[in-house]
């Protein structure tokens, strides 16, 4: 984290930050030839933005679009907020805030054991409308029925 996440973001407000920052953080870990860690960095920075997030550090729910948009792998966000889905981001899937997490990570469990935990195919289990752990998602990522 020191040498690769602070340098880029540096000691701001995590309200300022912008995904293109995290964007040009994970391609300059990548121009290194390091693919793994700037994985890795993205996730980091994702936890850190959803404590955030969940504890009213930021308010800024759409950086579960930001991302999803960079690391194309899915995010099942816990939302009110239908806009999330409507932004033709098709690596988001939303379900209702009242949701327990516990349902959302079984949900995200048997879907990447139902995709050979292939990271390609793991969007299209969740897009394919079967009841997953008692959740269907339509292709937008709206969960179906809602």
């Amino acid at each position: 984290m020191a040498a690769d996440i602070l340098p880029c973001l540096g000691p701001r407000p995590i309200a300022e930050i912008e995904a293109p920052e995290l964007v040009s953080m994970a391609n300059a870990i990548q121009d290194r030839g390091a693919l793994d860690i700037a994985k890795r960095a993205l996730e980091t920075v994702g936890q850190i933005f959803r404590y955030s997030i969940a504890h009213g550090y930021s308010k800024r729910t759409h950086l579960a679009e930001q991302l999803a948009l960079k690391a194309l792998v899915p995010v099942v966000a816990l939302s009110g907020d239908k806009k999330l889905t409507s932004t033709r981001v098709p690596w988001i899937f939303r379900l209702p805030v009242e949701t327990n997490p516990a349902t959302a990570l079984r949900l995200l469990k048997t879907a990447a054991i139902r995709s050979g935990a292939n990271s390609e195919r793991l969007r299209d289990v969740l897009a394919s409308k079967d009841d997953i752990s008692e959740v269907a998602f339509l292709p937008t990522g709206e969960p179906r029925g809602q």
